[in-house]
């Protein structure tokens, strides 16, 4: 869904403005968003520093699925939260799962590497999510340093 909306938005400049949703309420759905996977991220970090493996995959497991794809995804359809907040987020959770299903998000990084071809780095081998650091608390909160996971 997020590849193909970066797709189809390439062509057209969505308005805001033209559904009455304002940049504000975005911004604050964003904010929503942002502390709720910081939380997430510190969460899955410390049951990994703890050795809890099993515990820490179910946990990246069932937010993906049924927080990230069934709310957030829906959310940004009703344009509650930002497209750039989406992509974010799919990145960290892309980091967050790298550990369980290392095949599996390392081909979606590529394909996210694909779709931003300005971001990907010069020379022979575009950058790889198993090289990449793991998110930090801080750096999933909004406006904070280190925000961009695709660089």
């Amino acid at each position: 869904f997020i590849l193909m909306k970066r797709e189809s938005t390439k062509h057209e400049v969505r308005s805001t403005k033209s559904i009455g949703t304002s940049q504000s309420q975005i911004s604050k759905a964003d904010d929503r968003f942002f502390n709720q996977l910081s939380k997430l991220v510190d969460t899955v970090t410390n049951q990994l520093d703890h050795f809890r493996i099993g515990l820490a995959a179910e946990t990246v497991y069932n937010e993906f699925w049924h927080w990230f794809c069934d709310e957030c995804i829906e959310s940004n359809k009703r344009q509650e939260i930002s497209d750039k907040a989406l992509l974010e987020g799919l990145v960290v959770f892309l980091k967050l799962l790298h550990p369980f299903v290392p095949f599996v998000t390392e081909a979606v990084y590529q394909q996210l590497q694909e779709a931003n071809p300005k971001k990907k780095r010069k020379g022979l081998h575009p950058n790889l999510l198993i090289s990449s650091p793991w998110p930090h608390f801080a750096e999933v909160s909004r406006g904070k340093p280190g925000k961009n996971h695709l660089q």
